[in-house]
């Protein structure tokens, strides 16, 4: 055995005077031995780590190894290491295992697998990377110690390692990452509130970085593209709405330009820059109005959110539409002219192909006035009757169905083989203390009409009733 270990020893030597390197032929003859037993302690040697080969042509050329050996660093890491042989024994530690698991180092030094500290001898996973490392396999995996209110969060490596007599280990490194899993988990509580927050707003939000890289998004906003990691102006918006510079530069380059994209109407920057709410109240993107806000949290980040406007502005317009028609209804001469000329407003304005007027004669309505139905000239329907139209006239109050299936009062319109209406919209018009006649719109499709639609048909039935009063007075009603 010393015959061994002293011939191993003169390879050493002299490989550490030659630092260019030597072959095995070049070994033998300075030493003496035959070629076959200096390639098996050359082999021995690079397993071990202490010599290092490379390859010259169809030459191997053997040097000193220049790594420093596991033991001189031990106690220079900031890391908890400790290390096992092939019997699964301890045989080196640092002081900062020591402190990690306050035994004495002359108690770990030899102590087996089985006896060691409950951290790894109650682990099994633990057990079988450290059985997995020794057969040459490298893995890492997250411990969780119950020490504190917390715990304390190490990930541990295991790293297969060869000693100087060529057989077999494994070291752990252990890195303490309680402070990053604890900040980890913070953002993650911060993100899940934020979200949560963001989660209430029935309207697209999401929380930006100045990068415009999107931290947070609500579950609106994500229908829309917005995904966490993304870029608001290229997931949100598509990239329909950034500048033309950058839609070339996008159409020829597969990365993002080095200056700063975002979307023409952008107010983030000015927010962040004088740390003040921007609005912009009417943008025009993915096929809708929004009324879009920038809010600073802070130099870097604003929380963006928009509120799809489109069906106000959408009523803003019947409304001015409506207003603008309805005063032909004051150059109106007679009564029928008031009716042919809400037809007109009906479906050109407000949109509605089935409807018209009721008129009450006496104790009846007749439809003198009506589009999308084939009325008989003679069809009445009795006050005295059922019928959504004849409660609206009673009731002096306006009638929203959004299911005639569920309404009893409701009587299928006189035309024979038509479609049956769904739902129903009818407004009494009331001259003085009467009522005159019913506004009457229908869908076939239910749940049509909605509180705008009741708005537009009131407001166009008080335009009516005025009309009607001036006829009044006269006396040519």
């Amino acid at each position: 055995m010393n015959g061994y270990q002293d011939e191993l020893s003169k390879i050493k030597e002299i490989l550490k005077v030659n630092p260019l390197g030597l072959t095995v032929t070049d070994i033998s003859r300075r030493i003496n031995i035959n070629r076959n037993s200096v390639a098996k302690y050359m082999d021995v040697l690079q397993i071990s780590g202490q010599v290092e080969m490379r390859s010259i042509g169809p030459a191997k050329v053997y040097s000193s190894s220049q790594r420093v050996p596991l033991s001189a660093l031990l106690d220079y890491s900031s890391d908890h290491i400790i290390v096992f042989n092939s019997d699964l024994v301890v045989v080196q530690v640092n002081d900062n295992f020591l402190g990690l698991v306050h035994t004495p180092r002359e108690e770990l030094i030899n102590m087996t697998m089985e006896d060691a500290p409950p951290m790894i001898s109650r682990n099994p996973e633990l057990k079988n990377r450290i059985l997995e490392g020794i057969a040459g396999k490298d893995s890492s995996m997250e411990v969780k110690l119950p020490t504190g209110e917390a715990g304390v969060f190490l990930n541990t490596k295991f790293i297969p390692t060869t000693f100087d007599d060529g057989s077999l280990g494994v070291t752990l490194v252990i890195e303490d990452i309680t402070q990053e899993r604890v900040a980890s988990e913070e953002l993650e509580r911060r993100r899940t509130l934020n979200e949560m927050l963001l989660n209430s707003l029935p309207h697209p939000a999401l929380l930006v970085g100045r990068d415009r890289v999107i931290l947070t998004s609500n579950q609106v906003a994500r229908e829309l593209g917005a995904e966490v990691g993304g870029l608001c102006w290229r997931d949100f918006m598509q990239g329909d709405h950034i500048s033309e510079e950058a839609k070339g530069y996008l159409s020829k380059n597969d990365d993002i330009p080095p200056w700063a994209i975002h979307c023409v109407f952008c107010l983030a920057d000015s927010a962040l820059d004088s740390n003040k709410p921007q609005r912009n109240a009417h943008i025009e993107a993915l096929g809708k109005m929004w009324d879009t806000y920038w809010i600073p949290l802070g130099d870097e980040v604003f929380l963006h959110y928009a509120i799809d406007v489109s069906d106000h502005m959408k009523m803003e317009k019947s409304l001015e539409a409506l207003h603008r028609s309805a005063i032909t209804l004051s150059t109106a001469k007679s009564r029928n002219e008031v009716g042919e000329m809400t037809l007109e407003i009906i479906e050109h304005v407000l949109g509605f192909n089935w409807g018209g007027i009721l008129w009450v004669d006496e104790d009846k309505f007749r439809a003198e006035h009506y589009i999308g139905f084939d009325i008989p000239p003679d069809w009445t329907l009795p006050l005295s009757g059922s019928g959504i139209t004849v409660r609206a006239a009673k009731s002096g109050t306006t009638q929203l169905v959004t299911d005639t299936r569920e309404d009893p009062d409701y009587v299928p319109h006189p035309e024979p083989n038509s479609m049956e209406t769904l739902s129903e919209l009818a407004v009494p018009v009331v001259v003085g203390d009467e009522v005159v006649c019913v506004l009457d719109v229908q869908s076939f499709q239910t749940e049509d009409f909605g509180d705008d639609e009741k708005r537009l048909l009131e407001i166009l039935g008080q335009h009516i009733a005025s009309s009607l009063r001036r006829l009044k007075d006269e006396n040519d009603l």
